[in-house]
Order: C-alpha cells, then sequence, then structure tokens
C-alpha cells in the first residue's frame, strides 16, 4: 500500500495530512486535540519518572513485591512484562465505566513502557529470574 494511503484502507478520515506532518506539526496537533497519547508522553517521560523513577527498574519492583506475596500455590513468575499488562487491564475496565481523559493517557503510557519492554526483550523470564533461580546461581 502506498505511503499515506494507508488510511483508506482502515477507514480514517483526515489522516493523510497527518502521515505528512512532522513531529512539531504532530506535537501541536496532538495538543489542540488534547491527545491522551500526549499526557502520556508528558507523565512518562516527565513527572511519573520524576515521582517514581525508572518504569522499567519500578515495574520490575512491583513484580518481585508480586511474587514475594502471591499465593504459595500461584507458580506463575510475574515480571515488569507482566505488571504492564495487568496495569493495561486495570485501565481498560475502569474505562468501560469510566472513561476518563486521565485514564486513556495512563493506558497510553503503559502501552508505550510495555511496547519499549517487548522491543529490549524485556519480558522475557530469563531477564528477570525468579528468587529460586537466583538462589541457585549463588
Amino acid at each position: 500500500m502506498a505511503e499515506g494511503c494507508w488510511h483508506r484502507a482502515f477507514g480514517f478520515p483526515h489522516t493523510e495530512k497527518i502521515v505528512m506532518m512532522d513531529y512539531t506539526e504532530l506535537t501541536k496537533a496532538a495538543q489542540e486535540n488534547g491527545s491522551p497519547a500526549l499526557e502520556a508522553v508528558k507523565l512518562v517521560y516527565g513527572q511519573r519518572n520524576l515521582d517514581y523513577g525508572d518504569p522499567f527498574q519500578n515495574f520490575k519492583e512491583i513484580a518481585e513485591i508480586a511474587n514475594a506475596i502471591k499465593d504459595r500455590n500461584d507458580t506463575n513468575i510475574y515480571t515488569s512484562y507482566n505488571v504492564c499488562t495487568v496495569l493495561r487491564a486495570l485501565k481498560l475496565a475502569r474505562i468501560k465505566y469510566n472513561p476518563t481523559a486521565d485514564s486513556f493517557a495512563d493506558l497510553c503510557g503503559y502501552t508505550d513502557i510495555q511496547g519499549r519492554m517487548a522491543a529490549e526483550k524485556m519480558h522475557k523470564p530469563s531477564i528477570e529470574p525468579s528468587r529460586s533461580e537466583n538462589d541457585s546461581q549463588t
């Protein structure tokens, strides 16, 4: 499919102009339209990062806590990638009942982080071994 024409196939009106915009124009258009994705970028790379630190490290710590407090019969090993999946599910459930701009921005943010994890293959269990695997390596 020719570049700039994909919008016709998927039924998105008025996107040809967006496809041809540079970053500055896209940012301005996102601001003017109140894009939750732009708000997510501001949060993930701005205030949330200042408040909670690097999201990869923060989600790894959340996974470690989940592994520590889970039921002993639960054999799942939780990773930072799984944490993103759960948080995205949480936001989707909240959006179902109360679709706020904040929830959509958070959903975009979690998706951004999880996408970067996938790109770096952070979701592989070998990246975040279970406590028993750690103990056997020492």
